[in-house]
């Protein structure tokens, strides 16, 4: 191919077809309801990766908590570790099914 300007005929045709694509609507409207999506995925894959970190610092924090409770056999510590280690295990299975479901391609509902 040659570098450089298009020929002045080409060039014409060229602006032609763009005005025709800047005068349809229905294109601009698909195109940005498809920029629309992109920003989305990308808000929630920043937002898996949060999730992420929050499911392995609950998980350093159970394995904490169940230490602890079972060497003090304190009521509170055995109470956090359940509550840490339930948030830890739905949280989880929360990102393990949307995992799941990207791969096999079904739609998932929400963020």
């Amino acid at each position: 191919m040659a570098k450089g300007r298009l020929p002045e005929h080409e060039q014409r045709i060229l602006d032609e077809m763009e005005a025709a694509l800047d005068r349809d609507h229905r294109l601009h409207r698909r195109l940005s309801a498809v920029r629309f999506a992109c920003q989305l995925r990308a808000g929630w894959a920043a937002a898996t990766a949060a999730r992420g970190f929050f499911v392995a610092l609950a998980a350093l924090a159970s394995l904490i908590l169940l230490v602890v409770g079972a060497r003090t056999a304190n009521a509170g510590v055995i109470w956090a570790f359940a509550a840490t280690s339930t948030a830890m295990l739905l949280t989880g299975r929360g990102l393990r099914r949307r995992r799941t479901d990207r791969r096999l391609g079904t739609p998932t509902s929400g963020p």
